[in-house]
Parts: structure tokens; C-alpha cells; sequence
């Protein structure tokens, strides 16, 4: 590759010796506890809660609800099935 780098598919921990890990899977929390402090990974803990839009949207109203004139500045969304009621409503 550019830069010579290399490569590595492999998964086990004894090739945990890379200095970037790319992670493209939605279990990546058992990646955290692996990594070097010189190591880094293309994801941070939590980032589903903003990577999801269903996840978003809740923490969205979650804000919105304790702090309504701060978080104003998105539209109206609902998380379906669960919010079909209102949803039909408005």
C-alpha cells in the first residue's frame, strides 16, 4: 500500500501491533479494551447513540425535552413503530 503500509486482515491479538484500526463491524466495543494508548481505531465508545438516526432521534428529544428552546433546531422526528401515535396525530 502507499506509505508502506501494510495490510492485515487478521483478528487475533497477537496482531493487535498496528498503529490504526479500522473497524467496520457494530461490535466494536471488544476493540476498546485491546487498543495501545499509541494505537488508534475509527470510532469512538458511544458513537452508535449518534451514528444510529433511531438512537439520535431519541437523544434529540431527550435534549429537547430539558432544554426546549436550546435544541429547536431540528425537525420533527419519530422512531417508528414505537411513535406511531403521535406520528399519525401530527
Amino acid at each position: 500500500l502507499e506509505r508502506g503500509w501494510t495490510l492485515s486482515e487478521a483478528v487475533d491479538e497477537a496482531k493487535y501491533a498496528s498503529n490504526l484500526y479500522w473497524v467496520d463491524t457494530i461490535h466494536i466495543s471488544q476493540h476498546f479494551s485491546k487498543l495501545q494508548p499509541w494505537q488508534r481505531i475509527n470510532h469512538f465508545p458511544g458513537m452508535s447513540e449518534l451514528a444510529r438516526k433511531s438512537r439520535m432521534a431519541r437523544n434529540l428529544a431527550r435534549m429537547e425535552k430539558a432544554f426546549p428552546k436550546e435544541y429547536k433546531f431540528h425537525p420533527k422526528t419519530w422512531v417508528l413503530p414505537d411513535d406511531m401515535t403521535s406520528f399519525k396525530t401530527n
